[in-house]
C-alpha cells in the first residue's frame, strides 16, 4: 500500500514538472496556431542563432564577414535553396561594399596622389576596389543551411575570410605603369588597416545588439 502511495506521489511530482517545463518553454505559435516570429524559434533552440542576425558581419573568434538570406514561399527545394543562397550572398555583398568603402576612405586620408591628376586617382582607386571586391566575393562560400519547419521559408548564412580579401589585394597587379606606386601604397594602407577596421566595426556592431 505504501509503495503505491510513493509511485503515486512519483507520478505527480513528474507531471506538475513537466507543466511547470511547457510553461516555461517559449512558445513558437501565436493563440490562433500560426507560427511566430523567428526570434521565438531561435530562443526555443529550434532555429540557429544566426538566422537572427542579419547584417551582422563579423566574428569575435577571427576576421570574417557574415551574410544572412531567406527564401519563402518556393515549392521546389532546390530552387528555394538556391534562393536563400543567393540571398545571402547578397546580403554579404552589401556588408562587405560597406567595409570597402571605410578602407577606400582611410587610404585617400592616408596618401596623396603627387602630381597625378587627383580624378584620375579617385577613379584608378574605385576601379580597383570594384575589381578585388568582385573577385574577393567570389571567394565566398554558404556554410550554414536551415528550413523553417512550420513555414515554407529556407534561411543560408554565407562566409567569408578577411583573410581572402588580402590574399587578393597582395595580388594586385596594376597594367598601368603611372599607378604602379599608388597600388602599392593601396596594398600598405590595406595591410596596416584591414584588421583594425574590422575589430572598429565588430566593435560598433557589438555596441548596437547590446542597445
Amino acid at each position: 500500500m505504501a509503495r503505491a502511495h510513493s509511485l503515486k506521489m512519483v507520478a505527480v511530482v513528474v507531471a506538475v514538472g513537466l507543466l511547470a517545463a511547457c510553461e516555461d518553454a517559449p512558445q513558437t505559435t501565436k493563440s490562433d496556431g500560426t507560427p511566430g516570429p523567428i526570434q521565438d524559434y531561435v530562443k526555443a533552440g529550434i532555429a540557429p542563432k544566426w538566422v537572427s542576425h542579419k547584417g551582422a558581419a563579423f566574428s569575435g573568434d577571427k576576421a570574417v564577414f557574415y551574410g544572412v538570406g531567406n527564401a519563402a514561399g518556393l515549392v521546389n527545394p532546390s530552387l528555394k535553396r538556391k534562393a536563400a543562397e543567393a540571398s545571402a550572398r547578397r546580403d554579404l555583398a552589401q556588408e562587405f561594399q560597406v567595409y570597402i568603402a571605410a578602407l577606400q576612405k582611410q587610404y585617400q586620408a592616408e596618401t596623396t596622389a603627387g602630381a597625378m591628376d587627383k580624378h584620375s586617382v579617385e577613379q584608378h582607386i574605385e576601379d580597383v576596389m570594384k575589381q578585388v571586391t568582385e573577385q574577393t566575393l567570389t571567394g565566398s562560400s554558404i556554410v550554414e543551411y536551415w528550413e523553417h519547419p512550420d513555414r515554407n521559408e529556407a534561411y543560408a548564412l554565407a562566409r567569408l575570410d578577411l583573410a581572402r580579401f588580402e590574399e587578393m589585394v597582395a595580388a594586385l597587379q596594376s597594367n598601368n605603369q603611372q599607378f604602379k606606386q599608388l597600388d602599392d601604397k593601396i596594398k600598405e594602407t590595406i595591410k596596416q588597416n584591414s584588421e583594425k577596421l574590422h575589430q572598429q566595426m565588430a566593435d560598433e556592431l557589438k555596441r548596437k545588439n547590446q542597445g
